[in-house]
């Protein structure tokens, strides 16, 4: 009887161990950088390129996975009030499709996309996506 009760007792210690690695591992990847929160409302836009990496809104095509590309077209850079500009780019994909970003930033802070940079483009959350500029095309890569 004693056997049992011993066998019994370890295995239980068994399962709790490992359920808990288990949860440990679970709740990690959780918390990995895709549960990124972003709230377009709250965010800071005056700081949107830091790094050369800009969150951008999605305004045509689809990116659904980490992409690299070309920008194209850089058009109304007018900016308001508050120092903010809302640039449109077109940026040709690898892939070949185009898609249309809407760069809001301030350009005294962090320059705009120019054509001829290349950039990595990455989902973010619905109807958003991070840009990095890669590589500048001109004089405008530099920060202002």
């Amino acid at each position: 009887m004693r056997k049992k009760t011993v066998w019994a007792v370890g295995s239980l210690f068994i399962i709790i161990v490992v359920l808990g690695v288990g949860s440990i591992f679970t709740n990690r990847s959780s918390n990995n950088s895709n549960s990124f929160s972003f709230d377009e409302k709250t965010y800071d836009w005056q700081n949107n390129g830091k790094e050369k990496r800009y969150i951008t809104q999605l305004l045509e095509g689809n990116v659904d996975t980490l992409l690299k590309g070309t920008v194209k077209t850089d058009t109304d850079c007018e900016a308001d009030e508050t120092g903010i500009s809302r640039c449109h780019n077109q940026i040709e994909l690898e892939n070949k499709k185009t898609v249309t970003v809407v760069n809001i930033h301030n350009m005294q802070n962090f320059a705009c996309f120019s054509p001829g940079d290349e950039v990595e483009i990455q989902p973010l959350t619905v109807g958003w996506v991070t840009t990095l500029k890669t590589k500048g095309a001109s004089v405008h890569d530099s920060t202002y």
